[in-house]
């Protein structure tokens, strides 16, 4: 239930379900909760809404992890995340490392989007290819059509970051024609962001014209949106709506404390 708020763009709603999920477990499986607790403090992070309560949980589950003799690997990834997101790389790599050591391997799909991003932010690109080809396997293996887009997505943007541009485009075009809500957001910038490299600007502004203004959600995935339109004006020589586009992106990177 709460990856499917998640993805409907509703993280409110999906901190509500695992908070429940977290009171009906804290007395009675303390691995369990220690993972929803983890679960929450991903699913929070992301938006606008949630992000200053599952920052201030984020922190005081990763300060606890000395004290934790084998936490489990949703724990390791959070704090992991977190490492990256505060600008810890070194950290953030020992405890992704951790988290990828973990049986059984590849991680949970459902906790799999927070480890790309965890390994694209400290620029650990092989480790990205390995793992999202792992984790392809496994979510088409069992049908998981929402994290296999969601895999793509991260996959086209490290992917793009490295220059490979038709492995990235060919990711994101997939995902673009199946994703729905933030996931569509995402890949939508995705393929701006390759169409704009290989000059393609008219690609790029037909892409963009067929997506919905996303600015009404809180999404951390505006972001990318934010930066690809923003590029494309600036590409385009639209100096003014290139520079709102990114002087916006800024103040939601301060509200999600990026």
């Amino acid at each position: 239930m709460a990856h499917a708020y998640y993805v409907t763009d509703r993280p409110d709603r999906a901190v509500e379900v695992l908070e429940r999920a977290l009171t009906a477990v804290a007395e009675v499986d303390a691995e369990l909760a220690l993972t929803a607790e983890a679960t929450i403090a991903m699913a929070g992070l992301v938006d606008g809404r949630t992000a200053p309560a599952a920052l201030r949980r984020a922190e005081a589950l990763h300060g606890r992890l000395g004290m934790l003799a084998d936490p489990p690997v949703s724990v390791l990834v959070m704090s992991a995340y977190f490492a990256a997101r505060v600008s810890l790389p070194a950290e953030a790599w020992e405890l992704a490392q951790r988290a990828l050591a973990c049986e059984p391997y590849p991680p949970p799909l459902e906790i799999c989007n927070a480890l790309i991003v965890t390994l694209a932010l400290i620029e650990r690109y092989d480790a990205v290819k390995r793992l999202c080809e792992d984790l392809l396997v496994a979510a088409r293996r069992c049908g998981a059509i929402q994290e296999l887009i969601g895999v793509l997505i991260f996959r086209a943007a490290a992917s793009c970051d490295c220059g490979a541009l038709a492995e990235a485009e060919a990711d994101a075009r997939w995902a673009l024609e199946r994703a729905q809500g933030i996931f569509r957001i995402h890949a939508a910038s995705e393929v701006i962001r390759v169409l704009i490299e290989r000059d393609e600007l008219q690609g790029a502004e037909d892409v963009l014209q067929q997506c919905d203004d996303p600015l009404a959600s809180r999404s951390i995935r505006v972001l990318r949106f934010l930066i690809a339109r923003g590029g494309l004006h600036g590409a385009q020589g639209r100096l003014q709506e290139a520079l709102a586009d990114f002087l916006e992106c800024g103040k939601r990177c301060e509200r999600l404390d990026v």
